[in-house]
């Protein structure tokens, strides 16, 4: 998190920074931008989707977002699993684009010695596409590389791991 001042170097005069706004949306839109009232249509529907939105059921849905994944643009999608193996729980957060691993983090309450090996993991997995053998070997090649210990986690593991995240956007 920053600011703009810490940026900038200055703080930008406010009532440009809208206008640059306005200008950057309307062209993403390609639509001119109208300011105006809502309708009560939209007021109602607004403040349906406030109280569903709000609801303990969609707040507490088992799942959630992480089930579906979140579709950040048109190709790009973030996804997040968990998956308990013998050696404990890894959890990922995968970032594909076009099908391929764009960025990714690994955490859990596994060991994994090294410590370095878990960054090289997932340094090795970007830019792969989806693919269980791929994945696999590629994470093989850092355990024979670095001299990886994971007591109770195999490579196979994390590989089930990242595509676990990725199963819905299938």
């Amino acid at each position: 998190m920053t600011t703009m001042h810490r940026e900038l170097g200055t703080l930008p005069d406010r009532d440009a920074v809208v206008e640059t706004y306005l200008e950057c949306c309307a062209a993403a839109l390609g639509a001119e931008i109208e300011f105006g009232t809502l309708t009560p249509e939209e007021e109602a529907m607004a403040a349906e989707l406030d109280e569903r939105f709000a609801s303990e059921e969609w707040l507490y849905q088992k799942g959630g977002l992480r089930q579906s994944g979140i579709k950040i643009h048109a190709d790009v999608h973030l996804h997040e699993a968990a998956l308990k193996v013998p050696g404990g729980l890894i959890r990922v957060i995968v970032r594909t684009h076009r099908g391929r691993i764009d960025d990714i983090s690994i955490s859990g309450d596994f060991t994994l010695l090294p410590a370095l090996g878990l960054a090289a993991i997932e340094q090795a997995v970007r830019g792969l596409a989806l693919r269980r053998e791929e994945l696999t070997a590629r994470v093989r090649d850092v355990y024979r590389a670095l001299g990886l210990q994971s007591p109770g986690v195999s490579p196979d593991d994390f590989a089930a791991a990242i595509l676990r995240a990725v199963e819905s956007m299938r």
